[in-house]
């Protein structure tokens, strides 16, 4: 039995990629796992974590940053590459953590 047209998921689950919110959608109609993710290359460790999730659930990894705090951190930034326009982004990075540590305030990730 051929495939029917799945409307639109992307977004329902929350997914970053439509083949993951395809491959919910098919196995919730009934389709077997490991058929429907083999047919569309996703991992079935991946698809199960996803099916067993709350449907309440959100990662929390994102949305995480204060963004008065980076706006803090790029002014000094930018006050280090006005003093000194020929250091790359490594000693920029190290000039102001040393600042950061002198004043007491917490470590900045130079990435």
């Amino acid at each position: 039995m051929p495939f029917k047209t799945i409307p639109n998921t992307f977004g329902v689950f929350g997914l970053s990629t439509p083949p993951q919110a395809c491959a919910l959608a098919s196995i919730a109609r009934g389709r077997p796992v490991k058929a429907v993710c083999e047919a569309l290359g996703v991992a079935r460790s991946n698809v199960m974590t996803l099916r067993s999730r709350p449907s309440g659930w959100t990662d929390r990894r994102r949305g995480a940053r204060d963004a008065t705090a980076d706006l803090e951190v790029i002014d000094e930034i930018k006050t280090v590459i006005e003093a000194q326009p020929s250091y790359g982004y490594i000693r920029v990075w190290g000039m102001v953590r040393n600042r950061r540590h002198a004043e007491g305030q917490g470590a900045v990730n130079r990435k």
